[in-house]
């Protein structure tokens, strides 16, 4: 069963389910510590950021020098450098790749590029919008899914679950995305819409004219579900599918 679960552990963590991945490894750990198990929770709790965690499980994994149990380089190298070990790289050839290790390994920096998103998928459902972005990693390829609720005010930093290195999404790259392929979502009448609603309803929420109570209850939830039924209706008419 190990082998069925650190199999598993990988496919939730090479898809981004960063957290799903590190609770399935730390029930699995309960009931066994494979060799399969453990390099699976290390990268997990790498990718977490946990690096002391990681590092005692690693001690664990590498106990027994005959059996040959090692991570992939990439690994050990962010792990050493979430571990404030710098030194413990200066030995270490130069790779093939991947691009972000090589350069690090060439002139001392660690790069942190910006993920490019080459689709977007919006949800509005009972609440906020949500915002999907798929992209590939820029030193491996690995598509990455980021996913941002109710604001595109954003900044956001991880490691690739495949590489290991570095990258940010932020509010100017989304920015750039938007306007170089969503134009028909910012063209339409979404703003002339949404501001006219707002300013309605903002003296109806905060009690300065009398309304129905259950509209004050619900507060800023009313506001969601006004907002869900403009982005429905003007995306029905514009004849484009679910929004």
């Amino acid at each position: 069963m190990s082998i069925a679960a650190a199999e598993k552990i990988r496919e939730l963590r090479l898809t981004g389910k960063i957290d799903e991945a590190l609770i399935l490894a730390s029930e699995e750990l309960g009931k066994n510590q494979s060799a399969a198990l453990l390099a699976e929770a290390i990268r997990v709790l790498i990718l977490k950021g946990q690096h002391a965690n990681a590092t005692a499980l690693y001690r664990v994994f590498t106990a027994d020098p005959s059996s040959g149990n090692n991570l992939e380089p990439e690994a050990l190298v962010r792990l050493a450098l979430q571990m404030g070990r710098p030194e413990l790289l200066e030995k270490m050839g130069i790779p093939a790749g991947p691009t972000w290790l090589v350069e690090l390994l060439t002139n001392g920096e660690d790069p942190q590029d910006n993920f490019q998103p080459v689709g977007l998928d919006v949800t509005v459902s009972n609440g906020p919008a949500v915002y999907t972005f798929q992209g590939p990693c820029p030193y491996c390829g690995l598509t990455q899914i980021q996913t941002v609720a109710t604001s595109l005010l954003v900044l956001r930093h991880w490691f690739c679950p495949s590489c290991f290195g570095a990258m940010k999404l932020d509010l100017d790259t989304v920015r750039t995305y938007l306007e170089t392929n969503c134009r028909d979502l910012l063209q339409r009448d979404f703003f002339n819409l949404d501001a006219p609603l707002l300013e309605h309803i903002r003296p109806l929420l905060v009690g300065e004219e009398e309304t129905e109570a259950i509209i004050q209850a619900l507060g800023q939830e009313y506001v969601f579900l006004l907002n869900e039924l403009i982005v429905w209706h003007n995306t029905a008419d514009a004849g484009t599918g679910e929004s």
